[in-house]
């Protein structure tokens, strides 16, 4: 059996313990104490971290009446009997300490403001999710507990726990139900909110500092609230103050104006965009208008149709102008085409061909015997067919054998 500390004093960091026992686990050795100020993961809150003697505590965990206190390799040295001297890590501690304390004054405030019950909790490294039974929560009642949740933040009201029997539980205001039976320890928040919770938190709300809420999502039907709290919401506030002053300077505007300004340049941006495809489109024809018409006379022009044969390398083309030609050419009358595009020490290669022209290509042939030669890959299907190849020194071969499939007698 451990004694549990913790609760006594979650401000508590170092203290002095006799070891139980060892035993290998999971991730390193398990320490069991005889006494300990580590709380064990549980309740929605993780698990401590800190030190034993010279070992890196890197979790701690609930067995029973027992605490498992997990550690590097090193410890092994560390025997049944030893006593020991170990270390809370007091920055982790407290970042918990006020995400817990923090989760219950919301959770408190989204009841009393929407009637939205709290259904799950996960304190995470980052942010701290709570999600309640509601499809949705609306902005203003985001705004309302965000007010309301900061309010008694500022107040310092006391946060006090007792351990009550089931027999007395009906005596309390509880915020929901408890989870556990028999003796249970209940968290009050002066008279905001009382709930059943095996968490450690701060002696009074003033200690969480502040709460913002960052983002709602949908979750199994319910809504998820996304929030910063304690020195996270002051952190996160310090980028973003820092996020708006830069687009203050950039924008030449004030942090009011900045949403309508930034609207103003996405639409500018979109019209810029729409005139460079424009531009891009009109290039494309003109160049595919040139390739085609500089073809010469239609190959098989005494066989039935004929086509109009056009192989063509390009030198750090545009990847939508490339495209944008390949498109207009397969338009084109009787046209037959094989593109490449070079680009640094990559190429872009394009093949196809306008309906009457489609017969001429066997894109089997292609794939087996051409595209090795600029150690191409890639495939499609009528009437386009295209990928990337490695070898720029295979282009001119790739285009004669192309021309010999085209010019091939049907």
């Amino acid at each position: 059996m451990t004694e549990r500390l913790f609760y006594s004093d979650p401000y508590a960091t170092e203290f002095d313990a006799r070891v139980l026992r060892t035993e290998d686990v999971d991730g390193g050795i398990a320490l069991i104490l005889d006494k300990t100020f580590f709380y064990p993961e549980g309740g929605g809150q993780p698990a401590d971290s800190g030190s034993i003697e010279d070992a890196e505590v890197v979790d701690v965990q609930k067995r029973g009446g027992e605490i498992l206190h997990v550690v590097r390799e090193i410890s092994r040295k560390i025997k049944a009997g030893a006593p020991v001297h170990a270390r809370v890590d007091w920055r982790r501690r407290h970042e918990y300490m006020q995400q817990h304390t923090g989760q219950h004054i919301i959770s408190a405030a989204l009841l009393t403001v929407g009637d939205h019950n709290t259904v799950s909790v996960h304190q995470g490294e980052e942010y701290t999710t709570i999600e309640v039974d509601s499809e949705e929560v609306p902005a203003e009642d985001i705004s309302a507990v965000e007010e309301l949740s900061n309010r008694i933040i500022r107040e310092h009201r006391p946060v006090t726990d007792e351990w009550v029997s089931e027999a007395e539980i009906g005596n309390y205001p509880l915020r929901r139900p408890p989870k556990v039976s028999g003796t249970i320890r209940l968290v009050m928040i002066d008279d905001f909110d009382c709930v059943a919770c095996g968490g450690v938190h701060a002696r009074d709300t003033a200690e969480v500092g502040m709460v913002k809420c960052i983002g709602v999502e949908k979750i199994r039907g319910h809504a998820r609230t996304v929030w910063k709290i304690g020195d996270r919401a002051y952190a996160d506030y310090a980028v973003k103050h820092e996020i708006v002053s830069t687009l203050v300077q950039e924008f030449s505007a004030q942090p009011d104006e900045l949403t309508e300004r930034i609207r103003q340049q996405f639409a500018q941006l979109a019209d810029v965009r729409r005139e460079g495809e424009d531009l891009r489109r009109r290039l494309a024809r003109q160049i595919a208008q040139r390739l085609y018409e500089s073809a010469g006379e239609p190959v098989g022009v005494n066989r039935t149709g004929g086509v109009h044969l056009v192989t063509y390398r390009m030198e750090d083309e545009d990847k939508a102008v490339f495209r944008n030609i390949v498109e207009d050419l397969v338009r084109r009358e009787a046209c037959l085409f094989c593109l490449v595009n070079v680009v640094g020490d990559q190429l872009q290669w394009a093949m196809g061909a306008e309906n009457q022209a489609q017969a001429r290509v066997d894109f089997q042939t292609v794939s087996r015997e051409m595209l090795p030669l600029i150690e191409g890959k890639g495939g499609g299907r009528a009437p386009i067919w295209q990928g990337a190849g490695k070898r720029i020194s295979g282009v001119e071969e790739l285009f004669a054998r192309f021309r010999e499939m085209a010019e091939a007698t049907e």
